[in-house]
């Protein structure tokens, strides 16, 4: 959009991404914050992997573009 007879643009952009079955690691010989203790003790960690993962990204972006002069640029986000 071309603010007034300014040389000036306002550009809006909007970014949906929605992620699944990502992988996810998972330490399964971990009892949980509580009691800090390893089921098996033979081993620090044993991780799992799955692809239980999931995310989700919003945004909103806005930009200024342009030029005052002729010789000169403008570009804001």
């Amino acid at each position: 959009m071309k603010l007034g007879e300014s040389r000036l643009f306002f550009d809006t952009e909007g970014v949906y991404v929605k992620g699944t079955n990502e992988i996810v690691i998972r330490d399964v010989n971990w009892s949980g914050n509580a009691t800090h203790i390893r089921p098996n003790t033979t081993y620090d960690q044993i991780n799992m992997y799955t692809n239980d993962g999931h995310s989700q990204y919003k945004a909103l972006v806005l930009s200024l573009n342009g030029s005052v002069r002729k010789s000169d640029l403008i570009t804001a986000r």
